[in-house]
């Protein structure tokens, strides 16, 4: 049987220019050759329409030649060519504006479906960043790991910069056309500020936002030194970090977070030592969650959280410039929860213990802050609770028994299946037992159910049972940011706020109904492998 061999293509070594078509990224796997044909399919779909419609509008001839365009660069159309940026930046410019601006004289339909011109312009910034990882794949041929850690470092400065542009000048352009291109009402065009005033207002607005990401990458950087130190009893308050290799004292420009580890390649300047990437990780992780929680929970005004009212005036002006320091106290305090979780999850992923210190610390403050600030104790323990000292220790003292409690009865279940203990299985408890302390008991049973729910299906996925904190970390998470809606919907029949202890049978159901599959899965298993 004869069959042709088919050599894989190797980007790194520059796009195939003997035609028209060649390799790029997006086509490098099977999933991305389907998703570049249905990006061909849908922009000839919409070329044809916009096509037909230009004799009522000149206008719709641009749409037109711009589904052409994202059709023959989905299919890697002049892969490679410079020229082939250009027009693809041109494109987009004249599509965000038809966008902005609207396309009169065509069908309705045509302008709020899936051939609108701001789906053609998202289209075409996935195939610029498509470009641009083709280009980055052909540069770093070649480049050993420390050179390529330099670029990125460039690449993510030049990123940063990008998207601050993009807010502080890009949103106050994009409102200058819209009101070109529209009537205002009268009252509204008097209150609007003037280009240039909105413009620094803009980019006030992405200066707060970078400072928060950049509060949690710091704070990341000293929870990486907390991971390190605390387990071997080194102060994590005096002594200056040091390469482990040679001792080199790391100079102070090499420890901004994320970009210093980038700057210098991930190796010592000194010996050349790599540097684990876990560092920059963790960094990164950890401004992640304070920039999301900045969105989610700080300048919406509080619109993930239950029980309490959504700030009727929002926003970084409403928020930060004016603060409004209960639902701030609530981002913070949320936000060291997360730190702590995240701390014990990565002492346990090193397999050792949990320093007893460190959960005497975590705990004194959880427990501590809602007691001196009264608004920290968000949902009440019991429905008749007021707001005071009382309702704060029912409110921490109820979350932390259960916490506790669930987090025994887990590591328990966990140790009697896999017939081990692990540093995650006795981390499992702590960790339980904080997240009750500070979001309640009500949050600490849904919080179990989506962990079990989670281990559950990763076993039953990949065979696997371990990176227990690593689910919980993502649990909390998910039920953090659907908080408002899990109360809202939920009723009587699930942990809320107002909830008395009998709204805690059907989650405490789903948790044994979690635990004996999980047994019975294990035991099959086992039986299979004697």
């Amino acid at each position: 049987m004869n069959a042709e061999i088919q050599t894989p293509v190797n980007l790194s070594r520059g796009p195939i220019r003997d035609g028209l078509v060649r390799a790029t990224v997006l086509r490098s796997t099977l999933l991305g050759e389907y998703a570049s044909l249905l990006m061909m399919a849908h922009a000839i779909f919409g070329a044809i329409w916009w096509a037909a419609a230009a004799t009522k509008n000149p206008a719709a001839l641009i749409m037109a030649l711009s589904g052409l365009w994202i059709a023959f660069r989905a299919v890697g159309g002049l892969a490679g060519e410079k020229s082939t940026t250009a027009v693809s930046i041109l494109m987009l410019i004249m599509t965000g504006v038809l966008a902005i601006t609207g396309v009169s004289r065509v069908p309705e339909w045509m302008t709020g479906s899936i051939i609108a011109p701001i789906v053609s312009t998202i289209l075409l910034g996935v195939l610029l960043i498509v470009e641009f990882l083709d280009g980055r794949t052909r540069s770093y041929a070649g480049l050993t790991n420390p050179e390529r850690r330099k670029r990125n470092g460039a690449a993510l400065k030049l990123a940063f910069v990008g998207l601050f542009l993009a807010w502080g000048l890009g949103v106050p352009t994009v409102k200058a056309i819209y009101r070109l291109s529209h009537s205002v009402p009268e009252k509204l065009d008097m209150e609007r500020m003037s280009f240039v005033e909105e413009a620094g207002f803009r980019c006030g607005e992405a200066m707060v936002t970078a400072c928060f990401f950049a509060l949690g990458a710091n704070i990341g950087s000293f929870l990486n030194v907390v991971v390190w130190r605390m387990p071997l009893g080194i102060s994590i308050v005096h002594g200056d970090s040091r390469c482990p290799v040679c001792s080199t004292k790391i100079a102070s420009r090499d420890n901004i977070p994320i970009f210093g580890w980038l700057g210098i390649g991930g190796q010592c300047r000194a010996c050349g030592t790599e540097i684990s990437p876990r560092y920059p990780i963790v960094e990164a992780i950890a401004g992640t969650v304070f920039l999301l929680f900045y969105f989610a929970e700080l300048i919406s005004g509080g619109a993930n959280l239950p029980v309490r009212e959504i700030n009727t005036y929002r926003g970084v002006l409403w928020i930060i410039m004016y603060p409004r320091w209960d639902v701030i106290g609530l981002y913070l305090y949320h936000c060291y929860l997360f730190c702590v979780l995240l701390v014990l999850t990565l002492i346990a992923l090193d397999r050792k213990l949990i320093p007893r210190r460190l959960l005497i610390f975590a705990f004194t403050v959880a427990i501590g802050l809602p007691l001196v600030f009264p608004d920290l104790a968000l949902v009440p323990a019991w429905p008749s609770s007021t707001a005071g000292l009382k309702s704060s220790m029912m409110f921490v003292g109820a979350g932390a028994v259960v916490g506790l409690l669930i987090g025994c009865v887990l590591r328990w279940a966990w140790k009697k299946t896999l017939r081990q203990e692990s540093s995650e299985l006795i981390a499992v408890v702590p960790a339980f037992g904080l997240i009750g302390t500070v979001l309640g008991w009500q949050a600490v049973l849904s919080i179990a159910t989506f962990f079990c729910g989670l281990m559950l299906l990763r076993n039953m996925l990949t065979d696997r049972v371990d990176r227990l904190l690593r689910h919980l970390f993502a649990a909390v998470l998910i039920h953090h940011l659907l908080w408002r809606l899990m109360s809202y919907w939920s009723g009587d029949l699930w942990p809320r706020a107002g909830s008395t202890a009998t709204s805690a049978i059907i989650p405490l159901v789903l948790l044994s109904i979690c635990l004996v599959v999980f047994r019975r899965v294990e035991c099959s298993r086992l039986v299979n492998r004697l």
